[in-house]
């Protein structure tokens, strides 16, 4: 999602240095799997233009790895933007 986000942030002229992800799994236990996936992007400074917001979070939307996930995974993602 990270490197999904600095392509396109890239491509529009705005910068994401400094940007980070945390991901936690949750397992589940018949049969015991991953069931959901839970993605933290936390953003360097919180002066995006609303154009840009939506850039960014479009493209964990349509990030290849998670849509190359299994359509029964839940993936929730979640923004902080900082300052």
């Amino acid at each position: 999602i990270l490197t999904t986000i600095g392509i396109a942030a890239q491509a529009h002229g705005f910068n994401t240095d400094g940007a980070t992800a945390s991901i936690v799994k949750v397992m589940g236990t018949n049969p015991r799997r991953i069931v959901e996936v839970q993605v933290d992007i936390q953003m360097p400074h919180n002066d995006y233009s609303d154009k840009e917001r939506k850039i960014i979070e479009l493209c964990a939307k349509e990030c290849a790895v998670a849509g190359s996930l299994h359509p029964d995974l839940k993936q929730v993602v979640r923004f902080t933007y900082g300052k």
